[in-house]
């Protein structure tokens, strides 16, 4: 049990660079469609 507790903060430490990354990703291909003139909203 104590390993699992030990390992928690890690865990969410990756959740959070995931989901980070993931939404990083998104932006990217949204700036780069308004850049090339496309109409996303």
């Amino acid at each position: 049990m104590q390993s699992i507790i030990g390992n928690i903060p890690y865990f969410l430490m990756a959740l959070l660079a995931f989901s980070v990354l993931i939404i990083g990703h998104e932006f990217g291909h949204f700036i780069m469609a308004r850049v090339n003139g496309v109409k996303v909203l």
